[in-house]
């Protein structure tokens, strides 16, 4: 599919004439037959249905659980799963690219080991365990972004948080096969395990700044790749041949962007949300960002002023993100 003539709205996203919505918030027996989606059109998007009004549909077809995972995709005993027949995250952000390139990769990988004699059963379970994380992980992160649809603001920082992620961890895996290589593979995992827990608390965060924004803060366009930061950090990763050593260096530039960029989201939707609270975080300019929430009654007890990081300076991050929002 492709993002031609969609539409992101209230907690579902819009695909040509495809309805992709999360269960828990528009559930199938609304439109699960032509008449009931022609009616949910009509009632969130009058535009659309004013223009297919009088017009019969060729095909209607419902797809009911469309993001699925598996208990296993690969076996010793000589199969595998790839593509749809596996698994399927979910199609906004468009993911099924990267999942079907870790997935072929990984299966001609243990053809090539098995013709050798040296595939194992253990290199079998670690390439599932890293195939079925890394999906089940994506998809968490993709519906997330349902919760956040309706407004502007957190869908955009929502994406472009997404969006760096994809490209320290899914990009520098994928450009330099880091995956297919066990050892190194675990030492990049050393680096970036601290990130999960922080990805964590920013997806709560999105969820929570979306339930209590007061529309404080807004924008018109955001164009992402001329932000000087996002697109640092895309030359960066997204290159392939690079040595073990870049690999760290990349992983750990992006971890500390990320870091950066956290607390910067932080005050941004304090700011839309409660703009009292931000004197008491300006007064530590530098916060544990592993303990970012928009509870303040949590915020001593996880810690959130006792960061374990060396302090650094916030102000041109913030600045470029703000000048790409226009404030």
């Amino acid at each position: 599919m492709g993002l031609v003539n969609s539409f992101i709205h209230r907690l579902y996203q819009y695909w040509h004439c495809d309805t992709v919505t999360r269960q828990d918030i528009h559930p199938l027996k609304n439109y699960h037959n032509y008449e009931l989606a022609f009616q949910w059109l009509r009632e969130n998007e009058p535009v659309l249905a004013a223009h297919l009004e009088g017009k019969s549909p060729e095909d209607f077809r419902k797809m009911p659980k469309y993001s699925y995972s598996s208990k296993q995709v690969f076996s010793f005993n000589r199969w595998t799963c790839v593509g749809e027949a596996g698994l399927f995250p979910d199609p906004f952000y468009s993911p099924g690219s990267d999942s079907i390139g870790f997935g072929n990769s990984l299966t001609t990988q243990m053809i090539e080991l098995d013709l050798k004699g040296q595939l194992t059963p253990e290199r079998v379970d670690d390439a599932n365990h890293f195939y079925l994380t890394y999906h089940d992980g994506l998809t968490f992160n993709i519906q997330n972004s349902y919760n956040c649809m309706g407004n502007g603001i957190v869908l955009s920082t929502k994406f472009i948080w997404d969006t760096l992620a994809g490209w320290t961890f899914s990009g520098l895996m994928m450009f330099n096969s880091i995956f297919l290589d066990p050892e190194l593979k675990m030492k990049v995992q050393q680096i970036n395990a601290e990130f999960f827990p922080l990805s964590y608390r920013m997806q709560q965060l999105f969820r929570d700044w979306a339930n209590q924004s007061l529309g404080r803060v807004s924008f018109e366009f955001i164009d992402y790749l001329a932000i000087p930061f996002v697109n640092e950090l895309r030359t960066r990763n997204l290159q392939s041949n690079k040595t073990e050593a870049e690999i760290t260096e990349a992983y750990r530039a992006s971890l500390k962007l990320l870091e950066e960029f956290a607390q910067v989201i932080f005050q941004i939707a304090l700011e839309d949300t409660s703009p009292e609270l931000l004197p008491k975080i300006n007064e530590h300019p530098w916060l544990n960002a592993w303990a970012i929430s928009l509870d303040a009654s949590k915020w001593e007890t996880d810690g959130l002023f006792s960061p374990k990081s060396e302090p650094r300076n916030l102000h041109i991050i913030k600045k470029q993100y703000l000048e790409a929002i226009n404030r």
